[in-house]
């Protein structure tokens, strides 16, 4: 209990989770100096939301947000309310809620950014194929680069969900290309398509070597 007998965010977590943390994040989090915060060890059977998030005070993680059961403590200044619902579907996790979770562990600042040079490390945490490609992965940071060397949630996520989530019926996978296997068939077709063997070829041979490729633009 805190001062005034108000009830403090440990007991809040124990009674929901088992464990009198401090924290209502997922997992734990390093601050650096050695000091290490705990939060939320896993998705526990009723949830908590707080108005505090509201006034940016905390920041509620995911498996408090999506507990096990339709049911959540909600934490307001002066009081606790419970909300609920009868539908189990109310509770499902976000397709981004994993992705998420990793993500937050390297936003060492929880403002909501990771330093652009662990996307890299991150993508292959997430088991992206695309990760290997030196390539590919320059392009995809391309696409996430901000001129300001942190990569927000808001443009990481739109750009790797395509190779996380399944895609509709009309739409296709993204194509994650083996570079190294690219590159020694668009060789071969190059050499095969050099009649003089000269390492040039004639503009009329190029399509020959294209097509070779499977390319269809021509």
């Amino acid at each position: 209990m805190q001062r005034f007998g108000n009830c403090s965010q440990e007991l809040v977590n124990l009674v929901l989770t088992g464990r009198g943390t401090q924290n209502v994040h997922d997992g734990e989090q390093d601050v650096g100096g050695g000091y290490i915060m705990k939060g939320v060890a896993r998705q526990p059977y009723v949830g908590y939301l707080t108005r505090l998030e509201f006034l940016r005070v905390v920041k509620v993680g995911s498996f408090l947000k999506e507990p096990r059961f339709p049911a959540w403590v909600v934490g307001s200044e002066s009081h606790f309310s419970v909300v609920f619902s009868t539908e189990a579907k109310a509770c499902e996790p976000a397709p981004e809620s994993a992705t998420k979770r990793l993500f937050d562990k390297r936003d060492a600042s929880s403002g909501g950014f990771v330093p652009e040079a662990e996307i890299p490390a991150l993508m292959e945490e997430l088991e992206i194929p695309v990760a290997s490609q030196p390539v590919q992965m320059k392009a995809l940071l391309r696409k996430m680069d901000q001129g300001m060397g942190v990569v927000p949630w808001s443009v990481f996520w739109p750009v790797v969900s395509p190779f996380l989530l399944e895609k509709e019926k009309t739409e296709t996978r993204p194509v994650v290309v083996d570079e190294a296997e690219a590159e020694a068939r668009a060789r071969a077709a190059f050499a095969r398509a050099d009649v003089f063997q000269g390492g040039f070829l004639q503009p009329e041979q190029v399509p020959q070597a294209l097509q070779e490729m499977g390319c269809s633009c021509y």
